[in-house]
């Protein structure tokens, strides 16, 4: 289960030692489950969207697509990636995301996905295994 990022120190750690990653209009910024100090069954999320994306309603409604893309996303994760990803998540993205086709909004995520489990488990020179 997905649960939310609810410590204001979380915040700060994204800040100072966060792994960024961006794709397409999403951006994402995770923090590995032992910089938590907390066990969650599940990644905790927070989403960061900005006043360009309008008034309280449509950043209420970019929230809320990005939240749905994430679940989704999650979801098609192998049960070995979703632990290799366990942690924090902060999830932003352009204001393009609120007329980006929500299929779009899911790919990227999953591209995140990607780009952060190959930073996280570097191939080693030999080529060899991950």
């Amino acid at each position: 289960m997905i649960s939310s990022v609810e410590r204001r120190r979380t915040f700060a750690d994204f800040r100072r030692e966060g792994l960024r990653v961006r794709h397409g209009v999403v951006r994402l910024n995770h923090l590995p489950p032992e910089r938590l100090g907390a066990d969650a069954p599940g990644p905790q999320v927070a989403f960061a969207i900005s006043r360009a994306f309008g008034n309280a309603v449509a950043r209420n409604r970019g929230r809320r697509r990005l939240r749905a893309a994430f679940v989704d996303a999650w979801q098609r994760l192998t049960p070995e990636r979703s632990g290799r990803l366990a942690g924090a998540f902060l999830v932003g993205a352009s204001p393009v995301a609120l007329v980006a086709p929500y299929r779009q909004l899911v790919a990227d995520i999953e591209s995140c996905f990607d780009e952060l489990v190959d930073r996280l488990d570097p191939v080693d020179p030999a080529g060899v295994g991950r």
